[in-house]
């Protein structure tokens, strides 16, 4: 059994992880001089301990660390107790790697299948508003014939006797 400080553990943790700590800041959004303050266990420099905490959550899920172990050894001040497994380093590295390549995004066929039917849309759209606005074409042509005709009214003056 050997006991390190939380600092230590995740730091260990993120190294096993392959990650640096730009990354590890991108992946959880905790800035570069709070994650070296944690890593240093110099909890004195974060703003408060319910922030400490929130940091020390997100850390310990970002390298895949109980949470609630990290979390315990803050709260009681103490150092995280934990057995050494001897690993071979190049099984390490070969892990990494098999989990990454494991790791497929389907966010790009997403994106392409999301774009592909926007056009079909469009396009069908446009094809349908067309039809709809072209007059309707009919194979025989009518015709019709208007007659002109005049007519004249004579005009004649009526008279209007008065008696008086």
């Amino acid at each position: 059994m050997r006991k390190k400080t939380i600092g230590e553990v995740l730091r260990l943790a993120r190294t096993n992880q392959g990650l640096t700590l730009e990354e590890l800041h991108k992946k959880t959004e905790i800035q570069l001089d709070m994650l070296e303050a944690m890593e240093a266990d110099d909890f004195d420099q974060l703003p408060s301990p319910f922030y400490t905490r929130s940091f020390l959550r997100k850390y310990a899920w970002a390298v895949e660390l109980d949470e609630r172990i990290v979390l315990d050894a803050y709260d009681s001040g103490s150092m995280i107790t934990y057995e050494e497994v001897d690993v071979d380093e190049e099984e390490l590295t070969g892990r990494r790697r098999s989990s990454k390549k494991n790791k497929t995004s389907f966010l790009p066929l997403f994106y392409f299948i999301f774009f592909a039917l926007s056009i079909v849309i469009f396009v069908t759209y446009y094809v349908w508003n067309y039809i709809q606005t072209q007059p309707e074409r009919s194979s025989a042509s009518s015709y019709s014939v208007v007659q002109a005709t005049s007519s004249t009214s004579s005009a004649t003056p009526s008279s209007t006797s008065s008696d008086s």
